[in-house]
C-alpha cells in the first residue's frame, strides 16, 4: 500500500542540509578532499594538515621546496577548487 504524501528522499536530506545551514561546512569539507586529489600522493606527503575557515584554505607544509612551488600556483588552485565546487567556496590559499 502506497502512502499519497511520499517523497524523495534525496530532497528530503537537501532540504534538511538547507535548513540546518550546513550546507556551506559541507562545500569546505568537499573542497578539502578536491585539494587533497589535486595535489596527488606526491605533494600529499609533504601536507600536515588541510583545513578551510571562513573561506580561507590552509595547507600546513613540512616541505620549504613545495611551499614556494604552491605559492606561484595558489591563485590556479584556488580557481580549479571553486570551479569543481561549483560556487566560490575558497576566497584565499595561505601556505603555512
Amino acid at each position: 500500500m502506497r502512502r499519497s504524501n511520499t517523497q524523495n528522499l534525496g530532497q528530503l536530506l537537501k532540504d534538511f542540509v538547507r535548513e540546518q545551514r550546513i550546507d556551506g561546512k559541507m562545500k569546505e569539507l568537499e573542497v578539502v578532499e578536491y585539494c587533497q586529489e589535486m595535489l596527488g600522493q606526491t605533494m600529499g606527503r609533504y601536507l600536515r594538515q588541510i583545513s578551510v575557515r571562513d573561506g580561507v584554505l590552509y595547507l600546513d607544509l613540512e616541505s620549504s621546496v613545495v611551499r614556494s612551488e604552491l605559492m606561484m600556483l595558489r591563485e590556479e588552485l584556488r580557481t580549479r577548487l571553486n570551479e569543481k565546487a561549483g560556487e566560490e567556496v575558497i576566497r584565499k590559499v595561505v601556505l603555512r
